[in-house]
């Protein structure tokens, strides 16, 4: 299969607890021979040494390789405050159609594992992406200490 991880943020320009799962499991998938690829988004400095791959009014990507994988950084030129809370930009999902439709490791998608949800990693690539291929499969992985039913993962029970 063809898969695309879709974070929030990736290694190296962010260290965390889901870029840690996501590289395991990118591993790990590619152990099984499928294709991974992985998109994030990034900082400015992402675009400082990396090439640019796709930019419009919307949507800059850049792509490089961590530990032999492809990430495609992303990055919004600009995000509203209704767009943070619904998620959704008809703009940006014309933008990322744009970018599926000229790239194809985007084009060949077999599904999608979004592991985190943020108006960039969010609504607008995956209408995208369904919209370019309607057999596309995605799934989603929240793990996030807020999901410890124990609540012991929290900092001192404080829920901060």
């Amino acid at each position: 299969m063809n898969i695309l991880l879709a974070t929030h943020n990736y290694y190296p320009y962010n260290y965390g607890g889901t870029e840690v799962y996501v590289a395991s499991l990118a591993q790990y998938l590619i152990k099984l021979n499928h294709e991974v690829s992985i998109v994030a988004a990034v900082d400015e400095e992402a675009f400082n040494t990396n090439p640019v791959i796709f930019e419009d009014d919307n949507l800059k990507v850049c792509t490089y390789h961590y530990q032999e994988i492809t990430v495609f950084g992303v990055k919004y030129k600009k995000i509203t405050t209704e767009q943070i809370y619904s998620r959704q930009s008809h703009q940006h999902q014309k933008s990322w159609g744009e970018l599926i439709s000229t790239n194809d490791t985007f084009k060949n998608i077999d599904l999608l594992h979004v592991h985190g949800f943020t108006p960039t990693i969010g609504l607008d690539l995956i209408y995208a992406l369904k919209t370019s291929n309607h057999s596309i499969k995605v799934i989603s992985s929240y793990h996030t200490a807020i999901s410890c039913a124990k609540e012991t993962l929290l900092f001192a029970n404080t829920l901060t």
